[in-house]
């Protein structure tokens, strides 16, 4: 059971919005996961996921893996009165309680108050990993683990225009790294041979 992230607090529920790997199944949960999108997930290489929630619009509230949309819907979708996001804790790395962990690497996370489209989903994609989003329109965070120095540990600068900035918890500063993958820049994902 890994946590990618969470909007919401730790403890007794699971938060407004989650993004976690669990049983071999990603999943993008909302309110305390009375609704998820769910696809089957193994992968242990690289990849690039997007979770958008579109308020009052289960049909628009998608999960792209790799660019491409993914995932079955169940659940009750929330009302917009069910779902209020503000002031709630952004927490990247786990979900529910700090014992759920992921194990792996986080190149890059960051929030929009807009809706992706499809096409915005597979543009951001195809950027590749060490892509910088600070230019994009609706960045409301944008946290880049290693590549963004301007902030000393344990604080992970956000690099969007909003001063966001997170606190690194239970970690040491060599547990942030740059965006390097076997010594290369990983660069687009487009091609299959990487």
């Amino acid at each position: 059971n890994d946590g990618l992230f969470n909007i919401g607090n730790l403890g007794s529920t699971q938060g407004g919005l989650s993004i976690v790997i669990l049983s071999n199944l990603l999943r993008f949960n909302l309110n305390s996961a009375g609704w998820r999108r769910q696809i089957s997930f193994t992968s242990t290489d690289w990849n690039h996921v997007v979770c958008v929630y579109s308020e009052g619009s289960e049909s628009n509230s998608k999960m792209y893996l790799n660019g491409e949309s993914v995932g079955t819907a169940s659940g009750t979708f929330p009302s917009a009165s069910d779902i209020d996001l503000s002031g709630l804790k952004t927490i990247i790395g786990t979900y529910y309680a700090s014992g759920y962990p992921f194990d792996g690497s986080i190149s890059s996370a960051s929030i929009y108050n807009t809706a992706k489209s499809a096409e915005q989903a597979y543009a951001l994609y195809s950027k590749g990993i060490t892509y910088n989003e600070s230019s994009e329109s609706g960045l409301v965070g944008l946290w880049r683990m290693g590549d963004d120095t301007s902030k000393a540990f344990p604080t992970i600068a956000d690099s969007s225009s909003n001063s966001n900035d997170g606190t690194m918890t239970s970690m040491a500063s060599d547990d942030i790294v740059q965006q390097m993958v076997a010594g290369y820049d990983m660069g687009a994902f487009e091609s299959s041979s990487e």
